[in-house]
């Protein structure tokens, strides 16, 4: 079924399996016997999960978690197998999930580690977490207070504008107030930012929101306006733009979201000792910590 799900079709199950088609279709139908319904319905515009398929799914993934870690419980750390799906942030995947992955490509080998970066809000990868699509979920803290969490840095945020032409034109806030709001997509303006903002008399209504973060940045290096993102996604930044501190410190507390009933599984639980033990480094103005908050 999960195969179904995440492929989106029942051929390109069995080509992920490694199976036939029909080996696919009959165990499907054996699963909604069990479960006296249907789980998907085939359509022109191929195969979609029914509401039962999907009030189920998040179930199905922690028994197919938990059946890994009881393979691998008793195997020596290079031997574990299995896949651990990872939800985060574009920033977080480019700049402090590197030196995770190749910690964990050196204790485990074997170990597949399948990364989603593609989370334009802030919310999206708890999302992925609570609805059984990712096994572990970097991005901003606070989170549900039923996970597992852990935080692994502090970043903050600050203004990415137009690098001046005019040298002698020092002062950003007065350039600000000439340029259109770019709003970044991560998630709600900060209250504190609208507040900064506002006292220093700077257009805080968005002329467009755009949630790729070197495409926002390409925009503000043409001109287009400024925007006000997280440190760690302005990188690398273009020579034509400049990035400003705002007045305040707006800090942004980033960290690991874990199902805690998951982290008795090995695959998950050395992936988590990775990312909180990794040493990861992203420049001296990202702090990084590897204390633990959990819930």
């Amino acid at each position: 079924m999960l195969a179904v799900v995440d492929s989106g079709g029942f051929s390109d199950a069995a080509d992920r399996l490694g199976t036939s088609q029909s080996s696919v279709s009959q165990s499907v139908r054996q699963l909604e016997g069990i479960v006296g319904t249907a789980l998907f319905r085939r359509g022109p515009r191929g195969t979609t999960p029914t509401p039962a398929c999907l009030e189920i799914e998040h179930t199905a993934r922690q028994i197919v978690a938990q059946l890994e870690g009881l393979r691998t419980t008793h195997r020596p750390d290079a031997e574990m197998t299995g896949a651990v799906r990872i939800a985060c942030f574009q920033s977080i995947a480019a700049h402090l999930l590197p030196p995770v992955l190749a910690v964990l490509r050196e204790r485990h080998p074997l170990l597949r580690i399948e990364v989603d970066a593609a989370c334009p809000s802030y919310r999206d990868p708890e999302r992925q977490l609570l609805d059984g699509r990712a096994h572990v979920a970097l991005g901003q803290l606070p989170m549900q207070a039923s996970l597992f969490t852990a935080a692994i840095a502090h970043d903050d945020w600050v203004v990415v504008m137009p690098r001046p032409i005019d040298a002698a034109e020092r002062d950003p806030w007065l350039r600000l107030r000439r340029l259109a709001w770019i709003q970044y997509a991560g998630g709600p303006p900060h209250p504190a930012i609208i507040r900064l903002l506002d006292d220093r008399r700077v257009n805080t209504v968005p002329i467009m929101t755009m949630s790729e973060d070197s495409s926002l940045m390409a925009a503000v290096a043409r001109g287009v306006g400024f925007a006000v993102m997280p440190r760690l996604a302005t990188r690398p930044a273009p020579p034509d733009v400049q990035i400003v501190d705002m007045p305040e410190p707006v800090p942004r507390l980033l960290g690991l979201g874990v199902d805690p009933r998951l982290m008795s599984t090995p695959p998950i639980r050395a992936v988590v000792r990775a990312v909180l033990g990794a040493g990861v480094t992203s420049g001296d103005d990202v702090a990084i910590t590897g204390a633990p908050r959990g819930n």
